[in-house]
């Protein structure tokens, strides 16, 4: 008769075959499972990024007016930029700046609007220097929570 030999707790039999490893790979699986539902069920609480969505403009192009002494060029029209989430829903409070060719408010600062309740940020006294007949406008939109958006221009034509 063979004598059975203890390894460090766990018993082999006669077929090489580890008494008890079934169990401990239920338990294992058990807890795998609990794990994964619990993460599963935390990633559920966890809130879509947002985002801006559409930035448009109602005007295409931007005439401008002649040179004044400093060579700065007033916007002929007033023009509105509309801004919307992810969801196509208008974002109320976004931040919208005109960059580009050196737009200015007539004071030499900074143009920028902000976004009402609409989505519509409105735009009116703008001026830019423009060296050639025609450029563009970049119009920049960020929100806090959102992120930004730089994907929009408007053609600057004198």
């Amino acid at each position: 008769m063979k004598r059975m030999r203890r390894v460090q707790g766990i018993r082999r039999n006669r077929s090489g075959g580890i008494e008890g490893l079934p169990l401990q790979l239920l338990i294992l699986i058990v807890i795998a499972a609990l794990g994964t539902s619990v993460i599963v069920g935390w990633m559920n609480d966890i809130e879509t990024p947002k985002s801006i969505g559409d930035v448009t403009v109602d005007n295409d192009s931007l005439p401008l007016g002649s040179p004044d002494v400093s060579g700065n060029r007033m916007a002929k029209e007033r023009f509105s930029v509309y801004v919307t989430d992810q969801d196509g829903n208008p974002l109320e409070g976004a931040t919208v700046v005109i960059t580009g060719l050196g737009a200015n408010d007539g004071r030499g600062g900074t143009v920028y609007s902000t976004t009402d309740a609409n989505g519509k940020a409105v735009f009116g006294t703008i001026y830019v220097k423009l060296s050639s007949p025609v450029g563009h406008i970049d119009i920049n939109v960020s929100k806090a929570g959102y992120g930004e958006n730089r994907d929009c221009r408007i053609a600057v034509i004198s």
